[in-house]
């Protein structure tokens, strides 16, 4: 169990230090083995393991969000395209047409099935 009581809280950037990626890693890793705790070593490795996958994550939403972006504006412009065609008003003439001749067929093979 741990006690946190009079242990430090970090800010963020406080560990900046130990991803993956910053500069003087081999040497904070010699600083890490020369303490000798294996616990030590693998938090600092789950730390950088998690870093470095929240910081892809980041770059893939940010690529999604500019996608997500332009699939908006080309939707609102399609849209725009269907208003300027009149699209609905043209769809709902055929389909009361469609209504119309159904009915029309129905009625006729009424007529025949009573004849």
């Amino acid at each position: 169990m741990y006690a946190f009581d009079g242990k430090p809280t970090y800010a963020a950037g406080d560990l900046d230090y130990l991803k993956t990626n910053a500069e003087g890693r081999e040497f904070t890793d010699r600083l890490i083995d020369r303490e000798g705790d294996l616990s030590l070593k693998a938090e600092v490795h789950r730390f950088r393991m998690i870093t470095s996958e929240l910081e892809r994550m980041e770059m893939v939403l940010v690529e999604n969000e500019e996608a997500w972006g332009q699939l908006a504006a080309a939707k609102l412009g399609a849209i725009r395209q269907l208003e300027m065609a009149d699209a609905n008003a043209r769809i709902n003439t055929n389909n009361q047409g469609f209504v119309d001749d159904a009915l029309c067929v129905n009625e006729e093979l009424l007529h025949g099935c009573k004849g």
